[in-house]
C-alpha cells in the first residue's frame, strides 16, 4: 500500500518557522502546523480537539493551491 503524504510550508512572519499545513486528526500529529479538516471535536475528559477528514481537505485544499495559487496565495488566521 502506497500511503500519499501532502505538506505544503507557510511563509510566516519574521522569526517563525516550520508552519505547514498537512493532513491531521490529533494534536499530536502537529507541533503548531495548521490541519486542515470538515469539523472538529473537543474531548472533555482528554482536553485534546481532534479534526476530521484531515486526508480529504487537505488534498482539496491542494488542489485549490494548485488551480488558483499561481500568483501566491494569502491565509489570515485569527482568533475569532
Amino acid at each position: 500500500m502506497h500511503v500519499l503524504y501532502i505538506c505544503l510550508k507557510v511563509a510566516i512572519q519574521p522569526g517563525r518557522s516550520g508552519i505547514a499545513i498537512h493532513s491531521g486528526n490529533y494534536g499530536k500529529d502537529t507541533e503548531g502546523c495548521f490541519l486542515p479538516g470538515d469539523n472538529y471535536s473537543y474531548n472533555k475528559v482528554t482536553e485534546t480537539y481532534s479534526v476530521w477528514n484531515s486526508k480529504k481537505k487537505t488534498k482539496e485544499l491542494f488542489d485549490f493551491f494548485g488551480n488558483y495559487g499561481h500568483n501566491g496565495i494569502k491565509i489570515n488566521v485569527n482568533s475569532e
